[in-house]
């Protein structure tokens, strides 16, 4: 499986070395004469095994795969491709270069995943490959000086939750009868569930600990009786844990070291995630989880019993609906299936869920 990638990638230009910078721009990568494609399906496969066997050589091999197949084009689709991008970046380190310019093949539309992955691969000196790498892809320009100012955040800079505006904001609003200015857009946890396949992804392609801490300190959520975005968030971050937990050793004997150092809010449901994997038990997460998005629709959030909140279900509902999808198969009877290459994503949770 882990072999599944024949295609051949050839005269491919690098970055200058470190030490070799100069002010001069390098050529533009070399077009690549691209043979036979693999299925989307045994890519992933590939990938979700990656940590274990890590071959960054193919990683242009396998983003072709996924470019060809579309599976790029859609940013919150694609989220556990650009988490398992910046993962091998972060691990290639000083090879990032010239695995970047190798992956300029990528047509323009799906060359976003380039400067989002190299933005979060947490290397010290991304911002140095960034300018260089703007050399080869000048269309993306603006995205890369929103990264280079500061104004789109990277990966470990993200909140896990929307800025709520004080009472004194609020209060000096009626007052003044003014409208408030809109500061602009930052991604959140709360607001981009696709954050959480990033996470995954990242985990895939190093086997970190951190993006598996992110996700548990999310497992609050799963209690939260407020927010249909925070409950949906927590559930999948809980369901998600458990389900590749009770599959990989490694992920649960991380999740089980976890358990002593969580604060009393987290303890108790990693208790119970742990639980779950340990005893291949996941299911009562996806009836407890469906259950508890059922109980809030019909009543409404704790501090205001109404149903004026409900036009905000949207998505989070329906990704959590289809949960029972990922276990009965029906997702697979559909031609999505939401367990790919024995790890599950909220991705193909979600893909269920659509008409």
């Amino acid at each position: 499986m882990r072999h599944c990638i024949t295609m051949t990638l050839a005269a491919l230009l690098v970055l200058p070395a470190p030490e070799a910078r100069s002010g001069a721009a390098p050529p533009a990568a070399t077009a690549a004469a691209l043979q036979k494609y693999s299925p989307t399906t045994q890519t992933l496969a590939w990938m979700f095994h990656y940590a274990e066997a890590p071959e960054p050589a193919k990683t242009p091999y396998a983003f072709v795969t996924l470019s060809k197949a579309g599976s790029l084009r859609d940013p919150e689709q694609a989220g556990v491709y650009l988490g398992f991008l910046a993962g091998v970046l972060n691990r290639e380190g000083a090879h990032a270069d010239k695995l970047l310019v190798q992956l300029t093949i990528l047509p323009h539309e799906d060359q976003w995943i380039l400067v989002r992955a190299l933005a979060y691969s947490g290397l010290s000196d991304w911002k140095d490959l960034m300018r260089r790498l703007e050399r080869h892809i000048p269309g993306r320009s603006g995205m890369i000086a929103a990264y280079l100012d500061g104004s789109s955040p990277v990966l470990n800079e993200i909140e896990l939750e929307d800025a709520k505006p004080s009472n004194w904001d609020k209060m000096k609003d009626l007052v003044t009868f003014s409208t408030p200015e809109q500061p602009p857009h930052k991604p959140t946890f709360e607001s981009n569930s696709d954050l959480l396949d990033t996470l995954w992804g990242f985990y895939f392609a190093t086997g970190d600990v951190i993006p598996i801490a992110r996700l548990v300190a999310l497992l609050p959520w799963s209690k939260d009786r407020e927010s249909v975005a925070k409950l949906t968030i927590g559930n999948m971050a809980a369901y998600t844990l458990a389900e590749n937990a009770s599959r990989s050793a490694a992920l649960l004997a991380m999740l089980k070291a976890m358990e002593k150092k969580q604060p009393e809010e987290v303890a108790p449901v990693l208790k119970e995630v742990v639980r779950a994997a340990d005893t291949v038990d996941t299911g009562y997460l996806r009836k407890q989880a469906v259950a508890s998005i059922e109980e809030l629709k019909l009543r409404g959030p704790n501090s205001s019993r109404n149903m004026a909140m409900w036009g905000q279900v949207g998505e989070g509902a329906l990704s959590l609906g289809c949960l029972g999808a990922a276990l009965t198969g029906a997702g697979a009877a559909i031609g999505i299936p939401c367990v790919v290459g024995g790890a599950l994503t909220s991705a193909g949770l979600k893909a269920v869920a659509q008409p």
